[in-house]
């Protein structure tokens, strides 16, 4: 079987990196047409939903059995503040400096986001990773 050669790390923190730099940094804001704003719109809501799944199963397999209920919570917690604040600043950014700021504002944030979880959680491995890589380091040494 050939596994993936990413990390769960880096995974995270590469899948969701086209669609940040489609949605904001780059492209959405500086389409010439609306249709290809929309076609890029489309592809970045692709990538964006991504991360979810894989990051909600890393946390929870880093995390304690007795402490996973209430690390979904806070979690959902989280996303539900971020989830509400972002219109309001969004229209705080559209009225006070441009038609683009939201859009860059946004992939600049994300962008920060990921880079944050992934030098956070480098070296944070969950224990089905760990357990597997001691059986190959032990497989290795016993054919050397």
């Amino acid at each position: 079987v050939t596994r993936w050669p990413l990390s769960c790390q880096a995974l995270l923190s590469l899948t969701p990196r086209p669609g940040t730099l489609l949605y904001a940094t780059i492209a959405v804001p500086f389409a010439p047409w609306a249709w290809l704003a929309i076609l890029l719109w489309l592809v970045r809501g692709f990538f964006s939903q991504m991360d979810g799944p894989p990051k909600n199963s890393y946390t929870m397999a880093i995390v304690n059995r007795e402490e996973r209920t209430a690390m979904a919570s806070i979690n959902n917690m989280a996303q539900a503040t971020v989830g509400t604040a972002t219109p309001w600043l969004t229209t705080v950014l559209f009225q006070s400096v441009s038609m683009m700021a939201p859009f860059i504002a946004a992939g600049l944030l994300k962008s920060i986001y990921l880079a944050g979880m992934y030098f956070t959680f480098r070296n944070v491995h969950p224990p089905e990773e760990v357990e597997r890589r001691a059986r190959k380091a032990q497989a290795q040494a016993k054919a050397d």
